[in-house]
């Protein structure tokens, strides 16, 4: 090989590996926050292994509880667990037309912003308290609130779940205040693709797959902590008024934030 093309050589070569350090490897998740840029303020929410299709779309102005708030938005496609009906959807043996479950993908709308002023959290602790106040479930039940609060080593969130539209079962988790955030979860639609195989009876339901969003493994981090959120249970009814009256709920000054950890 001739000098000269041997330095030609070496120079593509070189070339070569400059550009492929320049692109980053596939995100495999959980921790979107560790991008970094735009997606820095995820750092308080862990989605399931598999939900690296998350992108930044902009900003956003959002209602909660009746006033808009700016916020970033992302969308997630992801794959969700709900009912479908019929032989192309179900097993073999399934009856036909009967409900059985199955996976389809769906996107979903992620809205991120600053509680600043403590608005939302004072308007989901106020709720919670209003309900312990005026029921008294049994231990083991579930409590059947609108708003909730998971509390664990000094740290707590809230959350928001509604029923669902077409069936009461349906339970899908809506908003999330932790470490002076929200996070405002929507169900944008479901992209089935050209292979999808229409259903007769059952159309799929957004808020069932909204729900399966939550139960297939979306975790919320207060600081370092990672919580599922969990519908609250009568049992922690005098721990969640010792608590509040301790002032265990009172808002920070400041939002806080792990910073990725």
């Amino acid at each position: 090989m001739s000098y000269r093309l041997y330095i030609i050589v070496a120079l593509l070569l070189a070339a070569a590996a400059v550009a492929g350090a320049q692109i980053p490897p596939p995100f495999k998740g959980p921790d979107n926050s560790l991008r970094g840029g735009e997606y820095a303020v995820l750092n308080n929410l862990l989605l399931r292994d598999g939900r690296d299709k998350l992108v930044y779309a902009g900003r956003e102005r959002v209602m909660v509880y009746g006033k808009q708030y700016e916020a970033a938005k992302f969308v997630v496609d992801t794959g969700v667990y709900v009912s479908v009906s019929g032989f192309a959807e179900c097993l073999y043996d399934h009856v036909a037309f009967q409900p059985c479950k199955t996976t389809k993908w769906a996107e979903i709308e992620v809205y991120v912003g600053l509680d600043e002023a403590g608005e939302i959290h004072d308007t989901m602790l106020q709720r919670i308290h209003a309900y312990w106040s005026a029921h008294k479930p049994k231990a083991g039940k579930k409590v059947d609130a609108e708003e909730h609060l998971n509390y664990k080593d000094g740290e707590y969130m809230m959350f928001q779940v509604l029923r669902g539209e077409r069936w009461l079962k349906t339970r899908a988790q809506r908003l999330v205040w932790v470490d002076g955030k929200f996070i405002k979860f929507q169900f944008k639609r479901f992209t089935l693709g050209d292979t999808y195989s229409d259903v007769v009876d059952i159309p799929l339901d957004k808020d069932e797959g909204l729900e399966s969003f939550f139960g297939m493994g979306t975790y919320v981090r207060p600081r370092a902590l990672k919580i599922q959120p969990q519908r609250m249970k009568g049992a922690f009814r005098a721990e969640f008024f010792r608590l509040y009256e301790s002032g265990a709920f009172a808002r920070d000054a400041q939002p806080k934030f792990n910073n990725g950890l």
